[in-house]
């Protein structure tokens, strides 16, 4: 069953790539992509760790089903756009221009002092006997769980947090786009500032995180390389193999920053092609296990889905229900393991059943492939930043729901209304104070 999922995935793949203008980013194909993945390492995982799983056809037909509806979503949407007429923004015709000197050493040292201040939070949660990797994990237990307030970070802190997101995808574009246009040393100090940045976002003990935004800024990349060349970018055989490797790093620096990050467990135990292929394949044995068992269906409209609109409800009084936590059920995956359920099939399913799944997939990716198709001919600037903050749900589908879940929430607007203003301030530099100077009188 498992290969016969994986060679109908795999055939999607082919027909939507042919058939979107042969455009590897459009979202239908980095869906059905990464679901390809997924069950391969599935396979692998089954392998390697010799525990045969018997899949049902429920579970075969909501994958393949979803998939080939992000394949007739994505293909259609790509053909209505190439009948239509958009008025181009090329890149010639904004007047841009890179990031001063002065702004990017003063975002050096609000990084730094976020750094040190994040340094001493994670002692006072996680303790200060042990090493660096105890007191991680110490702190990944209490404040990732936290549900007293002695274990989460100051609000001021929390604000400086929230704004690496913005920071690092203002600097990705600024980077990617004025790359022939600046020096040698702010080509550095823009480098120093996505490390930072990486580095600030671990030591919150995620590392999801850093890896949407490494693929946003590889949207980003594209997008502007459509903009400046105009049209569909082909790329050849050698970019998709670059793309791999890099791919691999991404894997493989996620795998050697678990202890850094404070993930100590049994499971994290394994080595680094296991660990790789239970945290990314295994979800898809754990999602079969959930359907064979689910659990009562939520009594609160979109508990998972919307949980992030929903908690900005609550906080602020306009729905009484008790505030909850974002629960992910746990399955066994065999060789003595359990794994979260992950994919976007399960927070929908568990939320609105069979039908609200292949509704709310719909109206996902109907509404990504719009944006990109319309980002991809105008090629303006805020569509490029407001989408590559938007590309994340796609390649996560397969891990988790960001979609409901993320973009449809204040959280995203506090980051991406401050990318703007940042974008109009420091590149386009619309917004700007004048001063005249007085003449004087003699």
């Amino acid at each position: 069953m498992i290969y016969l999922l994986f060679v109908s995935l795999l055939v999607l793949f082919v027909l939507c790539y042919l058939f979107s203008g042969r455009d590897f980013f459009t979202p239908a194909t980095v869906q059905i992509l990464t679901f390809v993945g997924a069950v391969f390492m599935c396979i692998y995982f089954m392998r390697s760790l010799d525990c045969p799983h018997d899949f049902q056809w429920e579970t075969i037909g909501m994958i393949v089903g979803t998939m080939a509806m992000s394949a007739i979503i994505g293909i259609s949407i790509h053909w209505l756009f190439s009948k239509i007429d958009i008025r181009t923004h090329t890149a010639e015709s904004v007047e841009v221009s890179p990031i001063s000197n002065v702004v990017s050493f003063l975002a050096l040292g609000i990084l730094l002092f976020t750094i040190f201040w994040l340094l001493i939070e994670i002692r006072r949660i996680g303790g200060n006997s042990g090493s660096f990797y105890s007191t991680m994990s110490r702190f990944h237990a209490k404040h990732m769980y936290a549900v007293t307030g002695e274990n989460v970070f100051p609000w001021l802190l929390n604000q400086f947090v929230g704004l690496i997101h913005p920071v690092f995808m203002l600097y990705a574009f600024n980077f990617l786009r004025f790359w022939e246009n600046i020096s040698r040393r702010e080509k550095t100090v823009n480098i120093a500032i996505l490390s930072l940045c990486i580095i600030a976002l671990l030591l919150t003990g995620m590392r999801t995180p850093v890896v949407n935004n490494l693929v946003n800024a590889i949207v980003i990349f594209h997008l502007l390389r459509i903009q400046k060349k105009g049209g569909n970018k082909q790329y050849s055989l050698k970019f998709f193999f670059r793309i791999g490797i890099l791919t691999l790093i991404i894997l493989a620096a996620f795998f050697l920053t678990k202890s850094f990050v404070g993930r100590s467990s049994r499971n994290e135990m394994l080595n680094v092609a296991d660990y790789l292929a239970y945290y990314t394949g295994s979800g898809i044995i754990a999602l079969d296990n959930y359907f064979r068992y689910p659990p009562i269906q939520n009594s609160i409209f979109g508990k998972i889905t919307f949980y992030q609109l929903n908690s900005f409800l609550i906080h602020y009084g306009f729905i009484d229900i008790a505030p909850y936590m974002r629960h992910v059920e746990f399955r066994p995956v065999g060789a003595g393991l359990k794994n979260n359920v992950y994919t976007f099939l399960r927070i929908y399913h568990c939320d609105f059943g069979i039908v609200g799944t292949f509704v709310l997939h719909g109206i996902m990716i109907l509404f990504l492939s719009i944006f990109y198709e319309y980002v991809k001919k105008k090629r303006g600037n805020i569509g490029i930043i407001a989408f590559g903050m938007m590309y994340y749900p796609v390649v996560m589908s397969f891990f988790d729901e960001r979609f409901f879940s993320n973009i449809i929430s204040m959280d995203f607007l506090t980051k991406l209304i401050p990318l703007l203003v940042f974008y109009e301030l420091l590149i386009r530099k619309r917004i700007r104070l004048k001063f005249r100077r007085t003449a004087r009188v003699l």
